[in-house]
């Protein structure tokens, strides 16, 4: 199964396993060890664990496909520009 595969069947799995999955997910991003502290390698560890929280604290299969759809759009460049998503993933 590839990732858009798997970005399409979240809204349709149960809770736990679609939680499970977009972690799974997650964890696969490359961040910058604890020992780099520059600002920017803060920011992204940041980013991610606010993500991973957001997944964590979700409510239904349909609000974590579209978070984690929304992350691969901005991933690839491709995200709106002053959403509420974006602003939400960028204050910090």
């Amino acid at each position: 199964m590839d990732k858009y595969d798997i970005l399409r069947s979240l809204p349709s799995l149960p809770l736990f396993k679609a939680r499970d999955f977009a972690i799974a997910i997650l964890r696969e991003i490359p961040v910058p060890p604890m020992t780099n502290s520059s600002e920017s390698a803060i920011r992204k560890r940041a980013k991610v664990n606010k993500l991973v929280r957001d997944i964590e604290n979700a409510n239904s299969p349909f609000s974590i496909g579209q978070t984690m759809w929304n992350l691969d759009q901005a991933k690839a460049g491709l995200n709106v520009a002053n959403s509420a998503w974006d602003k939400h993933y960028k204050s910090i």
